[in-house]
């Protein structure tokens, strides 16, 4: 049974997060962890730099056929970049 001030320790985090309006900071923190996590190792390791800017992010690749292939799968990339946030953050994707 769960009582009405019980909660886990994520749904907590989001709940500080949110009444301190501090989400989309932490978010725009955590978005290389959390590219390289979503990625895969590959590509993480041709990521020279991500960064989020006005729902825009735009990650720096270093080789060429990693980022021809990113630039074909960004809509894909986009997708399970807002699957691991948690919500629809990045509409757009620059590779560099």
């Amino acid at each position: 049974m769960k009582f009405h001030n019980e909660y886990t320790i994520g749904e907590a985090i989001n709940l500080f997060l949110n009444e301190y309006k501090i989400k989309k900071d932490y978010q725009k923190m955590q978005i290389g962890k959390t590219w390289r996590k979503a990625m895969g190792q590959v590509i993480a390791q041709y990521t020279s730099k991500v960064i989020l800017k006005d729902h825009t992010l735009i990650v720096y690749i270093t080789h060429p056929i990693v980022k021809h292939d990113l630039l074909y799968n960004r809509h894909k990339a986009i997708a399970i970049m807002n699957e691991q946030l948690g919500n629809n953050l990045i509409q757009t994707l620059e590779i560099k």
